[in-house]
């Protein structure tokens, strides 16, 4: 079947070992951030986890999250866990064509993926960012909204999730990068920590004065319409 590589040529995630035997052919391609791909809307990944395709990248949890930030269902058992150490798989006898797949630019993507099996749609995080990256729609659901406004290397917004739902694929933190944690783990992880203990003070009174200071911005100063 089908074989997407992620190479995550931004971080140091995927040893170069894991790459070396890779053969593009038209039933293999290799992009250099998934993460990209998905923040520029996921053109072909539908079609791709339509025709059985396999994802050699980051953690399957992680991966998963991914393909359902575009709203596409895709099953962990077909992922190959490169960060974890996982060889690819012998790709040379498959015959089915990778489909085509869009472009990204070629920039270190970093944003939140939501694990829906595990959240709550409780707007925790969406009350605690200051960017703007997520929202509830009308029926409830906490939507990552707009990924490219997420600041890089924060993943604050993870570390106060009561559910452990919000994953950063490029996190080195286990806690948070999608990796399978014992609840003894995740026990010892630094998360769950009160937006207070990440803020530092009164997150309340911190957060109505960044929220006024946002409001003196015209609608277009952070790039978008109001």
């Amino acid at each position: 079947m089908a074989l997407l590589v992620c190479s995550c040529s931004h971080r140091d995630i995927v040893p170069a070992s894991a790459l070396a035997g890779v053969k593009v052919d038209a039933c293999t391609v290799v992009v250099r951030d998934l993460c990209a791909l998905v923040q520029e809307g996921g053109a072909g990944l539908a079609e791709f986890a339509r025709a059985g395709g396999r994802v050699a990248a980051c953690h399957p949890r992680a991966v998963r999250a991914l393909f359902a930030a575009v709203g596409v269902d895709f099953p962990e058992d077909r992922v190959i866990d490169l960060r974890a150490g996982a060889a690819l798989p012998d790709n040379g006898g498959d015959t089915v064509p990778c489909p085509a797949l869009g472009t990204a630019p070629d920039e270190d993507a970093w944003f939140p993926a939501i694990d829906r099996e595990r959240c709550t749609d409780c707007g925790r995080c969406a009350d605690f960012c200051l960017f703007g990256v997520y929202r509830k729609t009308e029926q409830g659901r906490i939507e990552v909204a707009r990924p490219a406004k997420c600041k890089l290397d924060c993943p604050a917004c993870a570390r106060i999730c009561p559910e452990n739902a919000i994953v950063f694929a490029k996190s080195p933190d286990e806690a948070i990068n999608g990796a399978r944690l014992s609840p003894e783990e995740l026990a010892n992880a630094r998360i769950r920590l009160s937006p207070e203990e990440l803020a530092g003070g009164n997150l309340h009174a911190k957060l109505a004065a960044r929220s006024g200071r946002r409001r003196l911005l015209k609608p277009d100063a952070l790039g978008e319409d109001s």
